[in-house]
């Protein structure tokens, strides 16, 4: 519904946007971009509420997202043409927004392959909507054809309810016969910290890490978090190293 291209100084603030075909703000290129107090009400397939794209010094505040998609999904490029323009999405602060959509309250990639570092998504809400529960709240996808980095994603003080799938899910395997176009490029996934977490009612499982065999994830920190309500308790964690939980409960035990 916006698009921005190549633009610098932007501020998008206090608008509302309903039932757009496809994602609502999208910056691309852009720099020093702030998105502020806005709505969206979307509904169906690929309508997320926010993508900045090879994007840096981006600030989302205030907003709310009622999306039948991602709320903010970060990309950065897509397989081979991601790696030859190969520009990140980084220093990004997402603060004091609330997400009752589907899919991913903040999600990043599966589009990533110019690189995604240096996220911060803070004092959030997540929770049910009038018309979805959210499937997560932090989600991390690629596949093993998107190459690029993302690393240094870091989500605190994140209040959330309801929700349909895993509270945290970092994936390396996204969608292997479906979206991918070039060579085998494996993504390396790294240093991604949650701290503050409040959880009530998760499906399946409070955290999963699905790396590659080829590239496995990298240093992921969970800390002082209750994860109540969760239908397995024990973590999923295949192909990832260097992984830590510090006073962390699932269903009233310590992790």
């Amino acid at each position: 519904m916006i698009t921005l291209y190549e633009c610098r100084n932007i501020l998008v603030e206090g608008v509302q946007l309903r039932n757009s075909a496809m994602w609502n703000v999208h910056p691309v290129l852009c720099s020093n971009v702030t998105i502020r107090d806005i709505f969206v009400h979307s509904r169906g397939g690929m309508v997320d509420g926010c993508d900045p794209e090879a994007s840096q010094y981006v600030h989302i505040t205030g907003c709310r997202f009622d999306c039948g998609d991602d709320g903010i999904a970060i990309k950065a490029g897509r397989d081979i043409d991601g790696r030859r323009v190969g520009v990140a999405s980084e220093n990004i602060v997402i603060e004091n927004c609330s997400f009752e959509g589907r899919w991913g309250a903040l999600t990043v990639g599966s589009e990533m392959s110019g690189g995604v570092r240096n996220v911060f998504f803070q004092d959030c809400t997540v929770k049910k909507g009038s018309s979805y529960k959210p499937f997560h709240v932090l989600y991390i996808k690629t596949n093993k054809r998107r190459g690029g980095t993302v690393e240094n994603i870091h989500a605190r003080r994140i209040k959330a309810t309801d929700v349909d799938r895993e509270a945290i899910m970092v994936t390396l395997n996204y969608s292997l016969t479906g979206p991918g176009y070039g060579p085998i490029v494996n993504p390396k996934v790294q240093n991604i910290t949650a701290d503050g977490f409040t959880v009530n009612g998760v499906k399946k499982t409070a955290v999963t890490l699905d790396g590659l065999a080829e590239s496995h994830i990298r240093n992921v920190a969970i800390s002082n978090s209750t994860f109540t309500g969760v239908t397995t308790a024990k973590p999923s964690i295949k192909n990832a190293d260097g992984t830590t939980f510090t006073n962390v409960t699932i269903n009233g035990k310590k992790v």
